[in-house]
Order: structure tokens, then sequence, then C-alpha cells
């Protein structure tokens, strides 16, 4: 199997055609590279729906990312919700639980 490669070509067609994305590991914390990517795929027009186990548990309003609310799970965002692409922002020994 050839390498795979992340041409420019490709990367502008997922951004373009994807319009629900679920942003795995989203940070409430400001400072995080997941926070500021998350408020940045809201302000071009995704819908987007955090995913982090440790921010969906606490109490609202804290449940939430830039007025989103937190999902414990990828399985957790409602079935009716088509997921277009999902953003990962987990160490990569962690990146493959998510894949899978």
């Amino acid at each position: 199997m050839p390498p795979f490669r992340n041409e420019d070509a490709m990367t502008r067609r997922i951004l373009t055609e994807s319009k629900t994305v679920a942003v795995v590991g989203a940070s409430n914390k400001p400072h995080r590279d997941s926070h500021e990517i998350t408020a940045l795929l809201i302000d071009h027009g995704y819908d987007v729906y955090p995913v982090n186990p440790n921010v969906s548990t606490l109490s609202a309003p804290h449940n939430t990312i830039h007025g989103r609310t937190v999902y414990e799970s990828l399985e957790d965002i409602p079935s009716e919700i088509q997921i277009d692409m999902v953003d990962i922002f987990r160490k990569s020994s962690e990146a493959r639980k998510v894949v899978e």
C-alpha cells in the first residue's frame, strides 16, 4: 500500500464538503489548541460537537465549550446527527482507540 499523502486538494475537499465536525479532546482551557480550533470551526460555519469526558460531566454551564454542549464520547452524540469529520486532539498513543 502506498504511503498516505495529505495533499492540499484533499484537505480542501474535506474542509469544503464537511459541515458537521466532532472535536474529540476539545478543551475548555483557552490556552489549548483544541479550544482555539473549536472556536475557529464554529466561526467558519461548521456545526461542531465537542467531545471530552472530563468536561461533559461538569454541571451547567461548565459542561459547554463555546456555547456547545460537550459529549462524553462520540457514541453519545445523538444518532440522528451525521458527523462528516472527526478532529482528534489526543496523544498519538490514544488516537487509535478513537479511530477504532
